[in-house]
């Protein structure tokens, strides 16, 4: 497919009118980065918004499967069954689809491409592990979107789950948030709903860690923290 003929009509991947004025310097960068990997690596035509109200350079088009965006096998193979456990449990965690298979500045498809693609040799992220636990063993397993379906904290979930044995003979694991073009200073903008509040109470936390944590920049760091706690109670993991 020739997607690149100015005869036919069709803008380049870095002519000036795609820009979009919301981005910053660094989204603007990853977005000409990914549109010029669309037209000249897999080179597939921009495809249209979420919303279909216009073309947006940096979406691949509507007919598209899990590849392209997802640029292995293993992820690929992740991500359906990453959907399969989802639908059948209905619980915490959510694969947006058409993000996964059509935005390429999306954090899913990043997660999916880099984790759901090791989770096929998951031993190869062991030196890796090691880098934060000495004491890891061997890595046993790696999901995407995970969270505890024993009471779990509300919608929240890790991006990726890493499960590993230690030399201690128990378990432990790495809940992962994955961003890529996303702002964590523009994320979580409201102020925290009372299911986070009450978990954030002492001895674990000092008893004004809510004040502190309830702010721009801070939430998503804080609600992944809180969601290691729960899987910490929840589990038979030494650590998280």
């Amino acid at each position: 497919m020739n997607v690149q003929g100015q005869d036919r009509g069709v803008r380049r991947w870095d002519d000036v009118s795609w820009n979009e004025k919301s981005d910053n310097a660094w989204q603007k960068r990853l977005r000409r980065h990914q549109a010029w990997w669309r037209e000249t690596v897999a080179q597939l035509p921009a495809g249209a918004s979420a919303r279909g109200d216009r073309d947006v350079v940096s979406m691949l088009p509507a007919d598209v499967g899990l590849r392209p965006n997802l640029m292995t096998d293993e992820a690929a193979t992740a991500a359906n069954r990453t959907l399969a456990r989802l639908a059948e449990r209905k619980g915490p965690g959510l694969v947006q689809l058409d993000r996964l298979q059509r935005n390429l500045l999306s954090s899913q498809p990043l997660c999916f491409n880099l984790f759901g693609h090791l989770s096929a040799r998951p031993q190869a992220l062991l030196p890796w592990v090691r880098s934060i636990d000495p004491l890891a063993a061997e890595v046993t397993g790696i999901d995407l979107e995970v969270a505890p379906t024993d009471r779990p904290l509300g919608g929240s979930a890790f991006d990726a789950y890493v499960v590993y044995r230690r030399s201690t003979g128990r378990t432990g694991f790495l809940g992962i948030e994955c961003k890529y073009a996303e702002d964590l200073v523009q994320s979580q903008r409201d102020p925290a709903s009372c299911r986070y509040v009450k978990e954030t109470v002492p001895p674990r936390w000092r008893a004004d860690a809510t004040k502190a944590l309830d702010t721009h920049g801070l939430r998503q760091l804080w609600y992944n923290t809180l969601l290691v706690q729960r899987v910490l109670d929840t589990t038979d993991h030494e650590v998280g």
